[in-house]
């Protein structure tokens, strides 16, 4: 995979400052990103699925709501959960 100059030399200085390799930084950072993608494909899906079902049996404008406050706490829950990542100990 070829990455432009900028990224690799930025990838390069973070992997120093993790003290990690930069090709175990960058299987790191794919990674993480895969997991929280599919996190948020799962989510997505799931809204969808639970919209259709409450559509079906509570009607339009209550089904509309109560996926909106879905997501809402989602949106919250999402936001508590990312942490800045820390360096080794060195």
């Amino acid at each position: 995979m070829r990455l432009p100059r900028r990224a690799t030399d930025s990838l390069a200085k973070m992997a120093r400052y993790f003290d990690l390799s930069s090709e175990a930084l960058l299987r790191r950072y794919v990674g993480v990103g895969l997991r929280e993608d599919e996190a948020r494909y799962f989510a997505e899906q799931a809204l969808s699925t639970m919209e259709d079902v409450l559509r079906e049996r509570l009607g339009e404008e209550l089904a509309a709501s109560l996926v909106r406050e879905a997501e809402a706490e989602l949106g919250k829950r999402a936001n508590t959960r990312t942490r800045p990542a820390t360096p080794r100990a060195g």
